[in-house]
């Protein structure tokens, strides 16, 4: 895969790296999300020793940390010098000395696995951070997969390497902007199904060819015996945790439509605290998110949904269909997704449409500079109904936007907007006295909507293609 996107991790990776002091970045993020690829992008022009730890034992891991530091050009040993250090203290010091001499990065990827085989690992890092930061040009990078564990490592107080990160990121999936630069032939109703399968961690993308539809690659990377995505949610349960039955019942249930606490609950028949510890662990590993509306005053609005977009397109279509894929039919599994993708895609035009608000926040693009968005839901007193803006944003200062999303193949016309401007006269926005609206089309917009956004300076128009 082409490297595409993380202009923001890079640019505060490079920021940390031109201190020149002694720097630690604890990197962490979920299996296949791309964090090896941004390190080595990162250091592809700077002096790196960069070691992957073993799922071994201490002494398979000291043997391939000496010879990696032995490769490295700036290492100046003995001619006859063992191959091997003759223990991980005295390899870790060795890269200390390099950088005494130079900016040096040290790269410990998959650190858990280390830190499993060699217990004392966190210990003997600390040990020489603490005595020899203050002379050193050490730029270390930690990462690892294992979120919990990275977390547990040097995000809680009691362990030795807790307060020596001087910077912590989480790498995140891409979003939609990324894909669009990842799939240039693709045009961006292409690219949005695509985001709506596939999702944003770059070893999935990898499986999308675009010299085939989008039925055939559904059909190769979801629904035949082995295929790539197939066992995949599977897989990522069952690398992380203890007991992937309980989290899958959870996630089924949400992806089944049961977003309030009490309906997962009771569908996946877990007490109440123990259904606390397996959202929690889901939200960690970013499966799931806890969504609150915008202006909420209360908790009791909370709603879950599965976060990732992959996951949710499993949940949604593979299940039910297992039998026929198993038995070699993809052919007769395929038709009903295809038929239901459209509906399916609603939710994921709202995403992509979030995603590009945060992206043009603070520019000429937008009526206002927004601190807070999100999807809206509440009470109509009046019609005594719920009521539901696809996005709300707004700030402090009386400013609002209020955007309609459609996924729609019609043109968006102006009964939408009328439908909008009416939702956003309940009482829940009188703090607001100045408001503005934003359509959001997947085809575009009707001659009469855009007659009225010519006219109209709060009315802003943006289609699939612009975004």
């Amino acid at each position: 895969m082409s490297f595409v996107g993380r202009e923001t991790e890079l640019r505060a990776l490079q920021q940390r790296y031109d201190s020149k002091q002694f720097e630690m970045c604890v990197l962490y993020g979920r299996r296949r999300v791309g964090k090896t690829s941004l390190i080595n992008w990162f250091c592809r022009d700077k002096a790196t020793i960069f070691f992957s730890a073993l799922e071994g034992s201490e002494e398979d891991n000291l043997r391939a940390l000496s010879s990696t530091i032995m490769q490295f050009d700036g290492f100046a040993g003995e001619a006859n010098a063992a191959p091997t250090f003759p223990s991980l203290q005295a390899a870790f010091a060795q890269v200390f000395d390099l950088a005494e001499r130079r900016r040096l990065i040290f790269v410990i990827d998959e650190y858990p696995y280390l830190q499993r085989a060699c217990p004392k690992a966190a210990s003997l890092l600390q040990h020489l951070i603490d005595k020899r930061k203050e002379s050193s040009g050490l730029f270390l990078i930690v990462n690892g997969s294992a979120i919990s564990q990275m977390q547990k490592q040097f995000l809680d107080g009691a362990a030795p390497l807790y307060g020596r990160q001087t910077m912590q990121m989480e790498v995140k999936p891409l979003q939609f902007a990324d894909l669009c630069a990842y799939f240039p032939k693709l045009d961006r109703d292409g690219v949005a199904r695509v985001y709506g399968a596939y999702g944003g961690i770059p070893k999935y993308l990898e499986f999308y060819q675009t010299g085939h539809s989008y039925a055939s690659n559904l059909e190769n990377s979801f629904l035949q015996p082995g295929a790539a995505l197939l066992g995949e949610p599977e897989n990522v349960l069952r690398q992380e945790l203890r007991d992937p039955a309980t989290y899958n019942t959870v996630l089924t249930a949400i992806a089944g439509g049961s977003h309030k606490y009490s309906e997962i609950s009771s569908k996946s028949r877990l007490t109440s605290g123990n259904l606390v510890a397996v959202l929690k662990t889901l939200e960690l590993l970013g499966l799931v998110q806890r969504v609150v509306p915008p202006l909420a005053a209360t908790t009791k609005q909370v709603l879950y949904q599965v976060k990732d977009n992959m996951f949710r397109f499993w949940y949604r279509f593979i299940p039910s269909r297992l039998s026929l894929i198993n038995a070699g039919k993809s052919a007769l599994a395929l038709p009903g997704i295809i038929e239901g993708i459209d509906q399916f895609m609603g939710p994921v035009f709202e995403q992509i449409c979030l995603e590009w608000l945060w992206r043009q926040d603070g520019t000429a693009g937008l009526p206002l500079v927004f601190e807070q968005a999100g999807r809206w839901w509440g009470n109509n007193p009046e019609r005594k109904c719920q009521e539901e803006i696809d996005i709300l944003a707004y700030n402090q200062d009386g400013q609002a936007l209020f955007c309609e999303c459609k996924w729609s193949k019609k043109l968006v016309g102006s009964d939408i907007l009328e439908e909008l401007r009416r939702k956003s006269q309940l009482p829940q926005f009188s703090a607001f006295p100045e408001k503005s609206f934003m359509l959001f089309a997947r085809k575009g917009f009707t001659a009469g909507c855009l007659q009225l956004a010519e006219n109209d300076p709060a009315l802003t128009l943006v289609d699939l293609q612009s975004m």
